[in-house]
């Protein structure tokens, strides 16, 4: 049992890394009404020590702590307690991190997303490492994993100490400020909220059709593609533990990380036409229904079943998927 929570919190956590961060854009819009309330810089640093606290409690849960059946219901309850509080931490502080970065440059903003997928490759190229140094440790590989991202929380949350100093960060932020208070918007009314949302809803409606699209194939439909199963005959050249780990989490956020990077440099098309980009990734759909999608239950023939349709197919998702989510958040403020 114990094996099989910190089995579940891995697979949770290092997984669907693109599903982890749709739940707080729930919470970021919620979040985004009190955008101007308080000390911006203090609603970034409270939910990181929030997140500090959880997988400290998570990492000391794995340890100590062996359900029983008698007592996994409340177990799993203050589970789900822990996952609702960091995604809601997370919301607050994606919100807060945007509204810091709308004092800079236009093209700052792009570095965000950047830093998002860049993290993405981080967790995957974690997550192949615990299997490869200990592939049966369930427990082992889970103490390590969080581990290592609290002592990442923590280093986080300490630049931040450096990062106010700096000359650059100081000389946009107070910009910004003297900008809000000669336009009189530190607290901006719903009707300016609505003023705003008319003029750039098509690229708003770009980035969510992207990720909408993008986070209903990755993870659930991907990883209930089967091409390796030993059980049944079927082997893959990444080798059958290692198969959704690089073909699924790796490739999708590494690729995702490339297209958000190219972004910068290559902006076509362009704000008027991206639109007809995004809606031609809906493709995607009846592709992944057409791989080889809950092979047991499915009546639909299979017309990709080599794995390399499949991996090929994620890694231009997820490239799209970087690079017009990006060009949408970079055309917004024109």
């Amino acid at each position: 049992m114990h094996g099989r929570y910190c089995g579940g919190w891995l697979n949770f956590q290092i997984g669907p890394v693109r599903t982890y961060e749709a739940v707080p854009r729930v919470f970021f819009l919620s979040s985004s009404f009190a955008g101007f309330l308080g000390f911006m810089m203090l609603r970034v640093v409270a939910p990181l020590i929030v997140n500090c606290f959880l997988i400290a409690v998570i990492v000391i849960l794995a340890i100590f702590f062996q359900p029983s059946p008698d007592n996994v219901t409340w177990f799993y309850i203050v589970t789900l307690i822990i996952i609702m509080a960091m995604n809601l931490a997370n919301g607050i502080y994606q919100n807060s991190v945007y509204g810091i970065v709308a004092d800079f440059p236009d093209n700052y903003i792009n570095s965000l997303i950047i830093g998002n997928n860049l993290c993405g490759v981080f967790t995957s190229v974690l997550s192949i490492l615990t299997l490869i140094i200990s592939p049966d440790d369930i427990e082992l590989n889970a103490l390590l994993y969080f581990s290592i991202s609290l002592a990442f929380m923590i280093v986080c949350l300490l630049s931040l100490y450096f990062l106010v100093k700096l000359p650059f960060y100081q000389y946009h932020i107070a910009r910004g400020v003297e900008a809000r208070a000669e336009e009189e918007v530190d607290n901006p009314s719903l009707r300016q909220y609505w003023e705003c949302f008319q003029l750039c809803w098509v690229q708003l409606f770009n980035n969510f059709y992207v990720y909408f699209i993008s986070l209903f194939i990755f993870p659930a439909m991907m990883t209930d593609s089967v091409y390796a199963d030993s059980a049944k005959g079927r082997t893959s050249v990444f080798g059958d533990n290692f198969f959704y780990p690089i073909t699924t989490f790796l490739n999708f956020n590494l690729f995702a990380w490339i297209g958000s990077s190219l972004a910068n440099y290559i902006q076509f098309p362009s704000a008027k036409y991206l639109w007809i980009g995004v809606l031609l990734r809906t493709i995607f759909l009846p592709f992944y229904l057409f791989c080889n999608y809950r092979p047991d239950t499915r009546r639909w023939p299979v017309l990709f079943e080599n794995e390399w349709w499949f991996t090929i197919g994620c890694t231009i998702m997820a490239t799209t998927c970087g690079y017009m989510s990006s060009l949408a958040l970079i055309y917004t403020p024109a």
